[in-house]
């Protein structure tokens, strides 16, 4: 088994923190601080079905993690050591009241051998009895037909992860289709890796049935939860993306033709419908004079309030504290600004 140490961490630590820890301030300030020119919009219908496809593909790999799905690990059950006699090892399985399957009375043939119960713990029952090519003799053929249900759960993680980034659910999600095809076969590289090279000389030493390290069962347990990992940070990077929070794409100039097209369309009903409005008034004595009494009332209010005391007192004291000439050296270079601009725009 490998060990890893407090002080390989470190090591390890002090080598990659200077190149990553630059990179995760960056990511983070662009978490926090979005850029302004972007506007922060809601969740997109289509991001949020595929956030509820990621979701319950978490929820159905977190159930597998539960006891109930593992087959059993006949040393654990009986608390036998990896050197116990086969006769006493089925006969304690036995007496726990655990039937005996058809499939475990191959392996009690097989467990003469020391091999094939390091095997048992290295690729779990399946593989070592239904096997019927498989040989002590040469311990890679219980790889070879351990691959298919190795690759079987990761060919459907990368199915959830490929169909969560199809663009069934829009190009938002079809941005991360890549990396999450090379996340999902990390993880199956990752775990044919440890199979395959594998030291079974932890368990050959082991002198207790506790000290045995089942690699088969902890992978069925850290395997889904690393699914779990992948499938929850796509989830999150699809909904930051999506809403602009992370990584924001400026919209194409084709859709933002589009945009203010539909901008233009809109204004310009309003404008005609207030031009039709604003012909029925005058066409209409009744009317006309309403507006006038509208109007002329409008403007006795508006000069009796700025005429009380209160009102006349805040505009002195608002003036007071303003700079004036400031303000008509910020106006004049305004001006200024915009109309040398605007020149530069009539000569090109």
């Amino acid at each position: 088994m490998v060990q890893i140490t407090l002080s390989s961490l470190w090591s390890i630590f002090l080598f990659v923190g200077p190149i990553l820890l630059p990179k995760l301030i960056v990511f983070y300030r662009s978490v926090r601080n979005p850029p302004p020119n972007v506007p922060i919009r809601p969740t997109p219908p289509k991001i949020k079905r595929a956030r509820g496809l990621l979701a319950l593909s978490v929820c159905i790999f977190l159930a597998l993690t539960l006891p109930y799905f593992d087959p059993p690990n006949i040393f654990k059950v009986t608390q036998s050591r990896l050197q116990t006699p086969t006769d006493v090892l089925f006969a304690r399985l036995a007496a726990t009241g655990h039937p005996i399957t058809p499939r475990e009375e191959t392996l009690r043939a097989r467990f003469v051998s020391l091999d094939a119960r390091l095997a048992y713990l290295q690729f779990g029952p399946a593989v070592v009895g239904d096997c019927p090519f498989c040989n002590s003799a040469d311990p890679a053929t219980w790889l070879y037909f351990a691959l298919p249900s190795l690759l079987a759960p990761h060919l459907v993680h990368i199915s959830v992860l490929l169909l969560a980034t199809s663009s069934v659910f829009g190009p938002e999600a079809r941005r991360w289709r890549l990396q999450a095809m090379i996340a999902g076969v990390a993880l199956a590289a990752a775990e044919l890796y440890i199979v395959a090279t594998y030291d079974s000389s932890y368990n050959r030493r082991a002198v207790q049935g506790e000290a045995l390290f089942p690699l088969f069962w902890y992978a069925r347990m850290v395997r889904p939860v690393a699914f779990c990992l992948v499938q929850l940070s796509l989830s999150w990077f699809l909904k930051l993306t999506a809403t602009n929070r992370l990584f924001p794409i400026p919209p194409s100039v084709a859709e933002r033709l589009e945009s203010h097209s539909r901008l233009l369309e809109t204004v310009g009903g309003k404008i005609g419908a207030l031009v039709q409005v604003r012909n029925a008034v005058f066409r209409d004595k009744a009317l006309m004079e309403r507006v006038e009494e509208y109007w002329s009332e409008e403007g006795r209010v508006i000069s009796e309030t700025q005429e009380e005391r209160e009102v006349v007192e805040s505009v002195n004291r608002v003036l007071e504290r303003m700079d004036v000439p400031a303000l008509e050296k910020h106006a004049e270079d305004y001006v200024e600004q915009v109309t040398k601009e605007m020149f530069k725009a009539s000569k090109a």
